[in-house]
């Protein structure tokens, strides 16, 4: 038999960086990537206080001035939660079609300097999503129950740009689309 026991927190205010799940190239999340847009991360509190703040700084690359996330929540010893990082077009211009690296990096928690700083930083390896032009077909056949089918595409803020509904059975749509350069994400819905 083996016995695992534990002590007390080392630190009182400790932020861990635990996990990128968007942009990353991890098999576990490829459900969510590629993407170009709201990168996601995981941050655990690994302090004997609870975490209620965390100034998150992230960038793609090399660049030359990361975003910022000021972060908010409470989380009790060892909990963990997703956070959602903002994003804008010009935050992915530092990507390229070869090799690319998200960063993340907790600079505060609470407040404060964090007590200890080498669980702080996770560096994620990522390939781009595919670049359609600006001017494509979405072809798209329906079942027996249409009424349950939905096909939309929304853009890098959530706001829906293109929506295929109210449809027939057993039809096949071949429907012209026009978006500008972006990054965007198609979504087909079946609610049965």
């Amino acid at each position: 038999h083996q016995l695992i026991t534990y002590g007390a927190a080392n630190h009182q205010v400790d932020a861990r960086l635990m996990d990128v799940k968007t942009p990353s190239k991890k098999i576990v999340y490829g459900r969510y990537n590629a993407i170009c847009h709201a990168p996601t991360i995981i941050v655990q509190n690994t302090g004997s206080e609870p975490l209620t703040s965390a100034v998150i700084k992230y960038w793609i690359n090399d660049a030359a001035e990361p975003m910022v996330k000021n972060w908010t929540g409470n989380l009790a010893f060892l909990e963990s939660e997703e956070v959602t990082l903002n994003s804008i077009p010009s935050f992915w211009k530092e990507a390229d079609e070869a090799i690319n690296v998200f960063h993340a990096e907790i600079t505060e928690a609470n407040g404060q300097a964090d007590e200890y700083e080498h669980n702080n930083i996770y560096h994620s390896e990522f390939n781009l999503p595919d670049v359609l032009p600006n001017d494509f077909k979405v072809i798209f056949r329906t079942n027996n129950f249409p009424a349950e089918n939905k096909l939309e595409i929304i853009d890098y803020q959530g706001n829906v740009v293109y929506t295929l509904e109210d449809l027939t059975a057993n039809t096949t749509y071949n429907e012209d689309v026009s978006l500008g350069l972006g990054c965007y994400t198609l979504n087909v819905y079946d609610y049965d």
